[in-house]
């Protein structure tokens, strides 16, 4: 990233960076400001960000961003001694005036584009950035063991001096991965404790997470000041935690006033409203239906942050795990599906190893991906039993643990049990663990030609059962209509046809015994019909005079008010009157009451 670069994004003006001396240098030029003569073969080229002491403007280290992170994944390389927190330039008493609330941030870029935002809208702020989530401790001496071994000792970076903080406002805003993360929270904390042992004010800023947004910085550059200065209006206030060690149990309580005062950390999705991050799901369904297509389809979505089932999703590293199908096939699908080989999808198609499950929490820590998909389950969790309740939970635990760890998503396939359940989360097959654990169902279904997909879970929103359109030839999946119209355009199609070759009209009760369906079904499709006029109905829908239903203008002589066949004549009809016999002590019809509107009259 280049200086102008920076500045557009971030919407810090030029003339601020040139104050700070912000600026970017070569590799041969970091090396030598740094002193960095190791690292071989790596490229050290970046921004260069200069720490002064605010009190007097004075140099005293400096932090390059580099262009391409180190082999370790640092993207950061700080200047031996550098134990100092970055103030953007000092204009006024901003120090020692505790009318000015401190934001405390993680990165250079985010306490310069706070500090741009603060002067766009007149705010008063001072916005330090301590280089990391415990760039705030520093080593502040060393000091003799009991073994006679020595060891640094690290405690709060001098820096915290240069400021007043008793009866300051105090705002932590660290970046958005801090959410569900425990150490981090654990680091945040621990920063705001000891802003308040020295007088402060403490809150905490929270920001969003949506595409594309980590710091404070993300935000202003990806939603505008708008949603930056509301994150900084809306903050909580810090409550030390209370916490109490139980020896024999090693169980950490907490208060439960602490713990409501602590914010709300915003829903993170993979899949919007679906698939939540650090969350468990599984996709469910007999063989053959699709669910290998369809762990797929949502790995090349996520990999592109492209929408999949019409929802958005989050962009980011894939890990697809297929440990029953050839790698031919998952070539062959995933050309079909266009992929081109940029997309960060990283796949091991053969067996698990022994330890599977232990494997990939390891390389889930490593890599920390934003999906892992694992097709199919029993092939990475040697079950012995799988329907054994305490067996399968033990085994699918740490997969639990280690996704609401790292904010991994963790999503397998299963195979459903036979017949159609009453209740979804009983669908996977074998162990009412299955789908207990999981915090998303997703269950695939096919009857003749169609797919359906349904989902049970615990956070967001529920999907009916929903038609899955699939594309053939490339492989593709899309969001039709629910399970209930398709089946009841369907059914109006076939409710057309049978009254066409009806001679005459029929009742709701004669629909139901010529046409396949569900009475539900088969109602909804009537009332769809004579909606659009497809349908004429008549009668009064009462015991005795049933609704009538026929095709349009067809004449029957048992509707009134249709028009006659043309091959009839009123001289015939005349004829067929008269030869109607007419008792001459008819019964009486007594309308007897009921519940259902189509039935016969009863007499007596």
């Amino acid at each position: 990233m280049m200086v102008a670069e920076l500045s557009e994004r971030f919407r810090i003006p030029p003339e601020l960076l040139e104050d700070a001396n912000v600026r970017y240098e070569t590799d041969a030029q970091v090396r030598e400001l740094l002193g960095a003569h190791g690292r071989a073969g790596q490229d050290l080229s970046g921004i260069v960000f200069p720490y002064r002491d605010p009190r007097g403007g004075h140099l005293l280290s400096h932090r390059v961003r580099l262009d391409f992170p180190l082999a370790d994944g640092q993207k950061y390389l700080s200047e031996q001694g550098c134990r100092t927190f970055f103030f953007p330039p000092i204009r006024d008493n901003e120090l020692t005036d505790i009318s000015f609330p401190a934001v405390i941030v993680e990165s250079e870029k985010a306490a310069l584009a706070l500090t741009a935002l603060a002067d766009r809208h007149g705010r008063k702020l001072l916005v330090v950035a301590i280089g990391g989530v415990y760039g705030w401790r520093r080593r502040i001496g060393v000091e003799s063991t009991q073994d006679g071994e020595r060891e640094a000792v690290t405690g709060p970076s001098p820096s915290f001096d240069w400021v007043v903080w008793e009866g300051r406002k105090a705002i932590v805003a660290f970046d958005s991965n801090v959410a569900g993360r425990r150490d981090l929270e654990k680091a945040r904390s621990a920063l705001a404790e000891e802003l308040r042992k020295r007088g402060a004010q403490v809150f905490i800023a929270s920001v969003p997470k949506r595409g594309g947004v980590n710091g404070p910085d993300d935000l202003i550059a990806v939603a505008g000041d708008v949603a930056a200065l509301h994150m900084l209006e809306r903050t909580a206030p810090f409550a030390p935690v209370t916490a109490t060690p139980s020896v024999r149990t090693a169980f950490v309580l907490t208060r439960l006033g602490d713990l409501l005062n602590k914010p709300d950390a915003p829903v993170d999705y993979v899949l919007e409203n679906v698939l939540i991050a650090g969350g468990v799901s599984g996709v469910f369904s007999k063989p053959k239906v699709g669910k290998s297509t369809f762990a797929r389809n949502l790995c090349l979505a996520v990999a592109r942050g492209e929408d999949f089932l019409g929802l958005k999703t989050k962009k980011g590293e894939c890990i697809y795990l297929a440990l029953e199908e050839r790698e031919e096939d998952i070539r062959h699908d995933f050309r079909a599906m266009g992929a081109n080989g940029s997309e960060p999808i990283y796949v091991h198609a053969a067996s698990a190893p022994a330890e599977g499950i232990a494997a990939l929490c390891d390389l889930v820590r490593e890599r920390k991906p934003v999906l892992v998909v694992i097709d199919p389950l029993f092939r990475l969790a040697r079950i012995r039993d799988e329907k054994a309740y305490a067996e399968t939970y033990t085994a699918l635990g740490p997969l639990i643990d280690v996704a609401r760890e790292v904010g991994t998503h963790v999503m397998f396939s299963h195979h459903a049990g036979k017949g159609i359940k009453a209740d979804s989360v009983d669908s996977p097959l074998g162990s009412t663990a299955i789908g207990g654990a999981v915090s998303t169902l997703l269950i695939l279904k096919r009857t003749n030609n169609r797919r359906t997909i349904e989902t049970v879970q615990r956070v967001g929103t529920d999907i009916p059962e929903t038609v899955l359109e699939f594309e053939s030839n490339t492989r593709r999946l899309a969001m039709g209509g629910t399970r209930f119209d398709s089946d009841r355009i369907a059914c109006e199609a076939e409710i057309v046809e049978f009254l066409k070759s009806a001679s005459e009209a029929q009742t709701q009760e004669q629909i139901r015994d010529g046409v396949e369906g569900q009475t539900r079904v088969i109602r909804a499709a009537l009332t769809a019909l004579v909606a659009t006029g497809r349908v004429d109905r008549t009668g009064d829908g009462k015991r005795g005079k049933p609704f009538m239903y026929a095709s349009p203008n067809s004449g029957s002589e048992y509707i009134a008010e249709t028009r006659k066949p043309e091959s009839e004549n009123c001289s015939q009809v005349a004829e067929k009157n008269e030869r109607i016999p007419v008792p001459e002590n008819s019964q009486t019809s007594i309308v007897v009451p009921g519940t259902e509107l189509d039935d016969e009259t009863v007499r007596l």
